[in-house]
């Protein structure tokens, strides 16, 4: 697989993986993905964009019935697109557990109700900060513009934001990180965290496992979702139907700081 230590975060979040869960189904969306457990859990993950087009029939979904659910979170290590996405909703579908986030001292806020948005959570510690979002967070600029030095790094820059080349160079600058859970499928948050080891750090979206093991590797919130009904879930992501989607569960806001062994800057 290459460079170990670039793994480091990847192995810590699949092997604790309970051995004898079992996936028992993977839907795949539009733009996302869901798989469930024999636990009785859900997690997913967005559809990284060269795995957004594959024509519905041509990818045997089927192919992950039965297998260790370990096995399948496996594959967010891989290069294949439908295969890390496939891998990432795994491993949300062992932590994104709402008894188990609870326990971590998470706050919880339905779906489909106000609450549960990082950017106003931190509203107040971004005034005046040098802040930066990874990809484009819809509430981010609404919640932040005027109140923040705001930069927007994007792979696909619309007007204002800069493009994600540009993180190399301004990253270490910046004093409060959020940075999409896309980018442990694509295989960029590693680096992402090592630019912005000297932030504070906030993960946030779906895709986002909900573990304080993150916190070892210099995370300081997660922001995501648990799914409570995954057939309401599996219909809105079948239906492109964004906010149905966290109708289908709870919101979460998640402080991991000062949480399993928390190190602002781990080596990863």
């Amino acid at each position: 697989m290459g460079n170990s230590k670039l793994w480091q975060l990847y192995d810590a979040l699949i092997e604790p993986i309970d051995e004898t869960i079992r996936v028992e189904a993977v839907v795949c969306g539009h733009l996302r993905v869901m798989v469930r457990s024999s636990a009785g859990n859900s997690g997913l993950a967005s559809l990284l964009s060269g795995a957004r087009h594959a024509e519905e029939g041509l990818w045997p979904q089927e192919q992950y019935q039965g297998k260790r659910l370990r096995d399948v979170a496996a594959l967010a290590k891989s290069w294949n697109a439908l295969e890390a996405s496939v891998g990432m909703a795994a491993i949300n579908a062992y932590y994104n557990v709402e008894h188990d986030v609870a326990r971590h001292g998470a706050l919880l806020f339905a779906g489909d109700a106000p609450g549960g948005d990082c950017f106003c959570h931190l509203q107040s510690a971004a005034m005046g900060k040098r802040v930066a979002t990874i990809g484009h967070f819809r509430q981010a600029g609404n919640v932040l513009a005027g109140v923040c030095d705001l930069t927007v790094f994007e792979r696909e820059p619309k007007e204002g934001d800069l493009p994600d080349a540009a993180e190399e160079y301004l990253l270490p600058e910046m004093e409060l990180v959020f940075i999409t859970g896309m980018a442990l499928t694509n295989k960029t948050m590693p680096r992402l965290l090592q630019l912005a080891q000297g932030a504070e750090i906030v993960l946030s979206g779906p895709s986002v496992p909900l573990t304080p093991i993150l916190a070892d590797f210099g995370v300081c919130m997660l922001a995501g979702l648990v799914v409570s009904d995954a057939a309401a879930c599996e219909k809105a992501i079948s239906g492109q139907g964004f906010l149905h989607m966290f109708a289908s569960g709870k919101k979460v806001l998640m402080e991991i700081r000062g949480k399993a062994g928390y190190n602002n800057e781990a080596d990863v």
